[in-house]
């Protein structure tokens, strides 16, 4: 497990403000967002100086409308976004100065991110090949976590992602971030778009991973998730962190 810390993070898409072409493209997705993005001589802000620590082996889940940097603030904690101002803190270390391989950090995305041309199970590998862990440790691996993710989910790992309906595709992307045993786990949006079957199956594995003290972060809608007990709540507007609360404050 790990403890992040945000300190004064910035972040900002480089979209020239009088491109026409961009503008086209940022109105279209702007007519379904609550809150429009706030411009700047420096293009679209999607974080604003955001200060947070995650302490470890605690979860939290972002709230607030859509476009207002739920998504960006995971993806910069990642570090696949890295062009920000201010720091990110992995255990007091610059995430910067960490090689990926070394982060350890478990990421499922909105479009789940599954490479079509392996099947299931050369996902769940992809990162051990990468990295020439041996093939028996990998095997271990994947059997544990296929265990993990209950029944059904052995007979997908010979099927590619192209093949599976949206739950079983959340389903791989989630053992995929498990199967590594990371020290953080960033979750978005993991039940937007699932049947009701798959939803419950999803909202399993979260309160699996709460009540293991696993250190996670979520970016979510889903009002089931937010109100799971000892759930810290980060509320975000415009790109700001303005509000916390917690469940097991609630009772």
């Amino acid at each position: 497990m790990a403890e992040i810390q945000l300190r004064d993070v910035s972040y900002y898409y480089p979209v020239p403000l009088r491109d026409p072409i961009s503008r086209i493209f940022r109105f279209r997705k702007e007519r379904h967002q609550e809150e429009p993005p706030v411009e700047t001589s420096k293009g679209v802000m999607a974080l604003d100086r955001v200060d947070l620590t995650i302490p470890e082996g605690q979860t939290f889940v972002v709230v607030g409308p859509s476009g207002c940097g739920k998504s960006t603030l995971l993806r910069v904690v990642a570090g696949i976004m890295n062009d920000y101002s201010g720091q990110v803190l992995y255990d007091g270390e610059d995430v910067q100065n960490i090689p990926p391989g070394e982060r350890y950090i478990g990421m499922v995305f909105q479009n789940y991110a599954l490479y079509p041309n392996f099947n299931n199970e050369g996902n769940l590998s992809f990162f051990f090949k990468m990295h020439e862990i041996d093939d028996e440790e990998t095997r271990q691996r994947i059997e544990y976590t296929s265990e993990l993710m209950g029944i059904g989910f052995k007979e997908l790992l010979p099927r590619r992602p192209l093949t599976l309906s949206g739950g079983e595709r959340q389903r791989v992307a989630i053992a995929r971030a498990i199967v590594r045993s990371p020290n953080l786990f960033l979750l978005d949006e993991p039940t937007a778009n699932l049947d009701a079957e798959a939803r419950q199956q999803t909202m399993e594995l979260i309160r699996d991973l709460c009540d293991a003290n696993s250190t996670v972060l979520l970016a979510c809608h889903d009002r089931e998730i937010i109100e799971l007990p000892h759930m810290q709540r980060l509320h975000m507007e415009n790109g700001s962190i303005d509000a916390q609360g917690s469940n097991a404050a609630a009772g």
